[in-house]
């Protein structure tokens, strides 16, 4: 059966086992990439073949937020090199993985919502956890 994304939540903290709720996020990336295709056609081959590689990422990891000055300040206060993260679905699937994050304020438009972007910057692989 398929789930909504209501009632996702992105912890974060400097332990495994010391995870917060980080923010209530509006939207978040594709967390895990299909690995890439690693070419291996030969002069010889009448068509292109491929191996699987590694898997890909897309480099940062957006998580958008709406802004308030006061969950600036505590996202400012969060920010480190070394935090460990979980997003958390609402049928409990749980994806974790570490990094670095930063926080960024949006653009903005007529009768639009603040917005503020956090950054995250994988420093391990994005695994599914296991109940």
């Amino acid at each position: 059966m398929a789930i909504l994304t209501h009632q996702t939540y992105l912890f974060s903290g400097a332990t495994a086992l010391a995870l917060t709720k980080l923010i209530d996020i509006k939207d978040f990336p594709a967390l895990i990439e299909p690995a890439e295709a690693v070419e291996t056609t030969t002069l010889s081959d009448l068509a292109q073949t491929y191996i699987k590689g590694i898997k890909s990422s897309s480099g940062q990891l957006d998580f958008t937020a709406n802004f308030t000055g006061e969950a600036w300040n505590i996202l400012q206060s969060r920010v480190s090199t070394d935090t460990f993260f979980e997003l958390r679905l609402s049928d409990g699937s749980v994806f974790e993985f570490q990094g670095a994050f930063d926080v960024s304020l949006s653009e903005g438009g007529v009768n639009a919502p603040v917005e503020m972007v956090i950054s995250v910057y994988p420093s391990s692989e994005i695994t599914k956890k296991f109940d």
